[in-house]
């Protein structure tokens, strides 16, 4: 397991991460985009509204195959953080690259497919609540035009 600090608030305190992998060198001391590596981020910088620093140079990269833990109390930036992953928001400077998408060059369009690549879970599930789990786990599949017949298989 491997732990750094992704950022010094004094207000907040720090934002850590954990990454789960069979080795330890996730972090290549080049920034290439080998391809084994899913996620990379390269002095990724948040501001809202000109003064409020949320993000500040972080740096890290995550293998395919591993899970990211962000951990830290409130406000110390893990909502921001995996909202930039998503392109939900965009950086105020540094870059985010997600398997091929990169967050300088993505246009618009292109975000909804960046989206089915990536997995997260919610605290609150983000669940619809007129609709069962069975109906809520496949609406995804629906929107995606899968057939009706094939949904219980994969659901």
């Amino acid at each position: 397991m491997i732990r750094t600090d992704l950022q010094k608030n004094k207000e907040a305190g720090p934002v850590s991460y954990h990454t789960v992998s069979l080795n330890s060198d996730s972090f290549a001391s080049d920034w290439e985009m080998p391809e084994c590596v899913l996620l990379k981020l390269k002095d990724v910088t948040k501001v809202f509204d000109k003064d409020i620093l949320a993000l500040d140079g972080i740096s890290f990269q995550m293998k395919r195959g591993e899970f990211l833990f962000l951990i830290g109390p409130n406000r110390a930036g893990k909502t921001t953080l995996l909202r930039l992953i998503a392109l939900e928001e965009r950086p105020t400077d540094g870059e985010i690259v997600f398997d091929e998408f990169n967050s300088q060059k993505i246009k618009r369009e292109q975000i909804p497919f960046l989206r089915r690549k990536m997995g997260r879970i919610f605290q609150d599930f983000r669940l619809i609540n007129d609709m069962n789990v069975f109906d809520n786990v496949a609406l995804s599949l629906r929107i995606l035009g899968r057939k009706e017949e094939r949904l219980k298989d994969k659901v």
